[in-house]
């Protein structure tokens, strides 16, 4: 029964709100990120400002859909030559906050889900041989 009753009480409080994602990501942080670590936080927090904000940070939380972060993702790794792992960083952060907000009946899906299917593996970089030469 508490249980119901706790649902209850995060759709009265999140549920009919229309959020921004900058907002609803600052309530993800601080309300379901405090079994993690400064470091971890500071990570999440510097990586959305510097990357997502200036794209997202504005657009309300029910209109971004997958083909936005698919698109956005894309350009991240072809304009900021970001690699697919960081890009799958930012995608891993994203989703817990997008996935709270389906729990908050916030929205109906989770646009981060199924995103790097899409995002190509990079091709494995040619080094070339180094020689090492004896000065002795």
């Amino acid at each position: 029964m508490k249980l119901l009753e706790a649902e209850i009480v995060q759709v009265k409080e999140y549920g009919n709100k229309k959020y921004k994602l900058e907002e609803w990501y600052k309530i993800f942080l601080n309300h379901y990120c405090t079994n993690l670590g400064q470091r971890t936080i500071n990570n999440y927090t510097n990586y959305f400002a510097r990357y997502m904000t200036v794209e997202f940070g504005k657009k309300r939380i029910n209109n971004i859909t997958q083909l936005d972060i698919v698109q956005y993702y894309g350009d991240l790794r072809n304009k900021c030559n970001l690699s697919r792992g960081t890009i799958g960083y930012f995608n891993s952060m994203l989703s817990r906050a997008f996935q709270k907000a389906v729990d908050n009946r916030i929205i109906s899906s989770n646009p981060t889900l199924g995103v790097m299917r899409e995002i190509k593996k990079e091709e494995p970089k040619k080094r070339e041989a180094r020689i090492y030469k004896d000065n002795t």
